[in-house]
């Protein structure tokens, strides 16, 4: 299983900043610090099903070119 760091700040006007660094796409802001950690989260999970996704589909069309006569 993979871990990824969890980066955790408070911004000047309250509200809360999360970040995976190993996930580009995933930044997240909160009201409170719980919230943020559970959006950031979710998030991630969204962005990991999403490249999975894409690599599936790219695997599958290059299977399907491949089969492609010549």
């Amino acid at each position: 299983m993979k871990t990824f760091t969890l980066e955790i700040e408070q911004a000047e006007d309250g509200r809360w900043i999360t970040t995976i660094p190993e996930l580009l796409r995933v930044m997240n802001y909160g009201t409170t610090c719980d919230k943020t950690i559970a959006k950031a989260e979710a998030l991630a999970l969204r962005v990991l099903a999403e490249d999975r996704d894409m690599a599936f589909q790219a695997m599958s069309h290059r299977q399907d070119v491949d089969a492609m006569p010549q």
